[in-house]
């Protein structure tokens, strides 16, 4: 398993660099407590999950730049460049779904975490 992209994760105010997170990672996937203990499962989904909703707002935001860029043209009758524009929204519409469940899922993790 992949975690948090190999990046910098923020949690709160503390910035957790990736090497110190794979070292934490490498120490935690030698034993099960990932799959067979929730909150240990939950902390680090929490941690890694604001990296994941920054990755897609990135991605949302050079989608949402490309598709203005291609949309005067649009406008004027080219098909392929309409036919990108579909695949653009298509992708993005899927990102805001994924981010919405991203979101949801942290506030989950967040409420089990408080009690």
């Amino acid at each position: 398993m992949k975690l948090c992209n190999n990046k910098k994760v923020e949690s709160g105010a503390k910035t957790v660099p990736a090497h110190r997170m794979e070292v934490f990672w490498r120490g935690i996937s030698n034993t099960d407590l990932y799959e067979t203990n929730e909150e240990v499962q939950n902390l680090i989904d929490w941690v890694c999950l604001p990296e994941q909703i920054k990755t897609n707002n990135n991605t949302i935001r050079s989608l949402t730049g490309e598709y203005e860029k291609i949309e005067p043209a649009c406008r004027e009758g080219v098909r392929a460049q309409l036919e990108r524009m579909k695949e653009l929204c298509k992708e993005r519409n899927g990102l805001y779904e994924k981010q919405n469940d991203l979101k949801e899922q942290k506030q989950k993790i967040e409420k089990s975490l408080e009690r």
